[in-house]
């Protein structure tokens, strides 16, 4: 799965000198403000339900937490919907978009089709049908790129860069679906109306608790997008974007693989042995600093020079911002894989406070840069600094809560 999520990725990156030539900065920006619109709305898709999928015993009762989860997808890209089509102009002009208010009713599209696969997503891993999963998410890669090549090879501006990244929501889904009907579509049959108000109680604390860091982890990502959008143009969006997904690609590649080990080891010395989670996590923070070090500085040090030459005339802003928000991608990187210790040590309450102050510090930056009426660089450079901040943050209350649990086990000894 982390090799072919990783190849998926290396297919967009790989296309990008060749879309950064077929689309304007603008283009990117409007994609940009759909994808992280999309982004926040998708972590609430199925109001957590489908995180439930794998938990049940019985493969009937889960049948009924698929269905129940799936129901609240299309709930939720129905009301989606409605409040596009009623405050279309106002949303439009909010972020930035006046001009694409038809991009808008892409975005319930996009909601139901992420409600979908994270639901079969679900199944197929309480299924362990992994190869599945893998299948799936190389050709969500390939389908999104060809479909947006396409897209600009005839000229489809941003419209054709969002089509292409539904196309690629959609591919592969059949292959994921077709997981239900086997066994003789057994699990499906036991679905009843009864049932499903059974499961939707007794699941409850997805929606109610566990729905509410997520979102708040998905606007700390994905709100800055946004912020930008609305108040310095949807060009300003494509050159972060595009430095977002460049400088992004060790995360995405050697953090998830770091996060995966540093999961199931997490797991077993917080019951086992909290003071050697303790030294693992600083030797976790060490190696990736050295790793970072050598990746993401050096790109983003020669981003300036790399950028237009790799992307084209019209990013060289781009390779500027790279270079202010490397500090921040830096930090990104070496939190990535420590999301996971509030998870394991079950501290709802500081992941609540990480979250939130990772909100309130971006949100802060923007509101000021815009209030002062800074140019969009000093703007990017604040937000950076806030991102910084926020990443301490994270480590410290990572740091804070290992430190809790190993008092708490001196003090059982």
């Amino acid at each position: 799965m982390s090799s072919a999520t990783s190849l998926g990725q290396l297919l967009v990156v790989a296309a990008a000198p060749i879309l950064t030539r077929l689309f304007t900065p603008e283009d990117f920006g409007v994609l940009g403000v759909y994808a992280s619109i999309l982004g926040i709305l998708s972590v609430v898709a199925s109001l957590r339900y489908e995180q439930a999928i794998p938990l049940p015993k019985s493969d009937a009762v889960a049948a009924n937490v698929l269905v129940a989860a799936l129901f609240f997808a299309v709930v939720i890209s129905l009301a989606t919907g409605i409040a596009i089509y009623v405050f279309e102009t106002s949303i439009a002009e909010l972020v930035a978009l006046p001009g694409h208010e038809y991009t808008l009713y892409l975005i319930p599209v996009g909601v139901l089709l992420v409600g979908a696969f994270q639901c079969l997503s679900n199944w197929a891993i309480r299924k362990e049908a992994f190869s599945a999963i893998a299948h799936t998410t190389l050709l969500q890669g390939g389908g999104s790129v060809v479909t947006q090549l396409a897209a600009g090879f005839v000229g489809a501006g941003a419209t054709g860069l969002i089509i292409g990244q539904i196309v690629g929501q959609v591919a592969g889904l059949g292959r994921l679906a077709k997981l239900l009907v086997n066994d003789s579509g057994r699990p499906m049959q036991s679905v009843s109306p009864h049932k499903l108000k059974r499961v939707i109680g007794r699941y409850r604390s997805f929606p109610l608790v566990f729905s509410w860091s997520a979102l708040l982890n998905s606007v700390g990502l994905m709100g800055p997008t946004i912020l930008l959008a609305a108040f310095y143009g949807a060009a300003v969006v494509g050159w972060y974007a595009l430095v977002q997904r460049i400088l992004g690609v060790p995360t995405s590649l050697l953090g998830r693989a770091v996060t995966n080990a540093f999961f199931s080891e997490s797991a077993r010395l917080a019951r086992e042995d909290p003071p050697e989670l303790g030294r693992l996590f600083l030797r976790v923070l060490k190696n990736l600093t050295l790793m970072g070090v050598v990746t993401i500085v050096p790109l983003g040090i020669i981003s300036p020079w790399l950028f237009p030459f790799v992307f084209g005339d019209n990013w060289v802003t781009a390779g500027r911002y790279a270079l202010i928000l490397t500090p921040m991608i830096l930090l990104q990187f070496l939190t990535s894989p420590f999301g996971v210790i509030l998870a394991v040590l079950e501290r709802k309450d500081l992941a609540m406070v990480r979250e939130t102050g990772r909100v309130l510090l971006v949100g802060a930056a923007l509101f000021y840069a815009n209030a002062r009426n800074f140019e969009p660089e000093p703007a990017v450079m604040l937000l950076s600094f806030a991102g910084i901040l926020s990443y301490l943050l994270h480590l410290f209350v990572s740091w804070r809560a290992i430190q809790q649990r190993i008092a708490t086990a001196a003090l059982r000894q």
